[in-house]
């Protein structure tokens, strides 16, 4: 066990527990940075990791337990641990927003009808800023996702559109019935200026802008020139996704870089500035790494009750990450044990 200096009068106690007659081992540090000098005179190997950033930084850090999480399980390739349990607020949030893309292809084409009972949506309805959170790979998948993530009328945002053949199917998408005269529609932006040029003279009828998946500011101002909401109608009938000042409320991201089993720290920072910046209730993005977190990352409430629901039922499975296979399990903040 590794703890800071800080916690002096908790540290003693704990340490007044181990000794000779019990394999407990206790470390401390005087500063986060020392785990890595303290574990390497403990290579294990180990079965379990129980991280809590938050304890020795004074914060909830999620990229930082990510990023520590991605470490330990690298120092000991040929020994997959059970299970990692991470206490993290903002963590346990983004496990439960997680989609991988595959699950949603069970789900039959008019799921996201307005008619049908909230629990069969597979986009519950999030906080502002905290989005469902679709992760594909591959074109193919990528696309798929077009069916149930666009509704009519909705606004979407593509980054990273390349030629423009996915923004192409957005935009149908979004101006399909009526879609068009409630304001729906797709602008696709990506960095290069000969692409963007390109695009447009493949697909004229959709808005294509240059701009930096990362300068959120300029990708709000793209909504107002390009794609302006139509004219508010009776308070009554506002949507409550106007309400809540939604710029966009779909965003596909096809980043290079980000689509491969690399970058997924990079892949989190950008989802989180999207989310907060332009407010979408869907966030979908090509990205190999994020669909292996999404494929692992669980939320501890979760896994407890449905543990609980199983053995109630007098049965019993393997553990969600499957045999030999570590599953990130994020703990809720007010989870004990």
């Amino acid at each position: 066990r590794i703890v800071k200096d800080e916690k002096k009068q908790w540290r003693f106690g704990s340490e007044a527990k181990s000794g000779a007659d019990t394999p407990n081992s206790f470390h401390v540090m005087s500063s986060f940075d020392e785990w890595g000098c303290i574990l390497s005179q403990n290579p294990g190997p180990f079965d379990v990791f129980v991280v809590d950033v938050g304890a020795m930084t004074g914060n909830d850090l999620p990229l930082s337990s990510v990023a520590l999480v991605k470490e330990l399980l690298a120092r000991q390739p040929g020994h997959a641990p059970r299970a990692v349990l991470v206490r993290s607020p903002s963590l346990c949030s983004l496990a439960g927003r997680l989609v991988h893309s595959q699950k949603l292809e069970v789900s039959p084409a008019d799921i996201l009808s307005t008619d049908l009972p909230a629990q069969y949506s597979p986009f519950p309805a999030p906080a502002a800023g905290e989005p469902v959170l679709v992760a594909a790979v591959g074109v193919d998948h990528y696309r798929r996702t077009i069916a149930l993530a666009v509704k009519p009328g909705d606004a979407v945002l593509e980054i990273g559109c390349h030629l423009g053949t996915s923004t192409a199917e957005l935009h149908a998408a979004a101006t399909a019935g009526d879609g068009a005269s409630r304001g729906g529609g797709c602008i696709g932006v990506d960095i290069g200026p000969s692409i963007i040029q390109r695009a447009r003279s493949r697909h004229p009828e959709v808005s294509f802008a240059v701009a930096d998946a990362w300068h959120t500011a300029e990708l709000r101002r793209l909504r107002a020139e390009l794609m302006p909401p139509p004219k508010r109608p009776p308070a009554s009938a506002v949507d409550p996704s106007v309400e809540q000042g939604r710029v966009f409320d779909v965003v596909y991201v096809d980043v290079g870089g980000l689509s491969g089993a690399d970058g997924l720290l990079e892949a989190l920072a950008l989802l989180n500035a999207l989310g907060q910046a332009l407010e979408p209730r869907v966030i979908v993005v090509k990205s190999l790494a994020v669909r292996r977190l999404a494929s692992s990352l669980r939320q501890f409430g979760h896994e407890w009750h449905r543990n609980c629901g199983l053995q109630a039922a007098g049965r019993s499975d393997p553990p969600a990450g499957g045999a030999g296979k570590a599953s990130d399990l994020a703990a809720r903040k007010n989870a004990r044990g």
